[in-house]
């Protein structure tokens, strides 16, 4: 008897070029196929073909998958500096320098700090290549995936024949009292 869990968990971690890509999955059970997709914004491209090749394996449940790309070379992120709003900035420290007579300038560290200012931007990447990579990885994910929940499957029917041996054992003991029980109600 082969059972799957309506629950599971399945992960991939895979090594590209100058790319760390980890990819996770979580199902409940649920009525519909509910995917909600967890995803930098850089990747939201992918979506789609995500819940397409989810949906292909899952009929049904409440499905989350994660997605994380860590850049393990500098190569895909430059680091941007938003001028325009830093001369905003200082503007304003400036008056408020002289209107309080506040002469402590602000370090670096503290300029990093302030909203907006210093941001990382992806290089344009290469959607199709991603697409590439990461899709074998979405099948390599739901193997395991899979492997967990046929686990999982496997435990719960071991457990329903053990409760199932328990009840017949029941059974069979209050049959081999029904006659005695009969008679002592006559």
């Amino acid at each position: 008897m082969d059972i799957k869990s309506m629950t599971g968990f399945g992960k991939v971690q895979q090594l590209l070029a100058g790319k760390t890509v980890n990819i996770e999955i979580k199902s409940v059970n649920h009525r519909y196929f509910d995917f909600n997709a967890h995803l930098p914004k850089m990747l939201n491209f992918l979506e789609d073909d995500l819940k397409k090749a989810v949906g292909a394996h899952i009929s049904r449940g409440k499905i989350d998958l994660f997605l994380y790309v860590e850049f393990t070379e500098t190569d895909g992120v430059e680091v941007v500096v938003n001028r325009p709003l830093l001369n905003s900035y200082f503007n304003v420290f400036s008056g408020l320098s002289d209107e309080y007579e506040i002469r402590n300038i602000s370090s670096v560290t503290d300029i990093m700090r302030l909203p907006d200012v210093i941001s990382t931007q992806s290089v344009q990447l290469d959607e199709q290549q991603l697409k590439e990579e990461i899709l074998p990885l979405v099948k390599q994910m739901l193997e395991s995936y899979d492997a967990m929940r046929a686990a999982e499957g496997k435990r719960l029917a071991e457990d329903c024949l053990f409760k199932l041996e328990e009840i017949e054992k029941s059974v069979s003991q209050i049959e081999a009292l029904l006659p005695e029980t009969l008679a002592a109600y006559k």
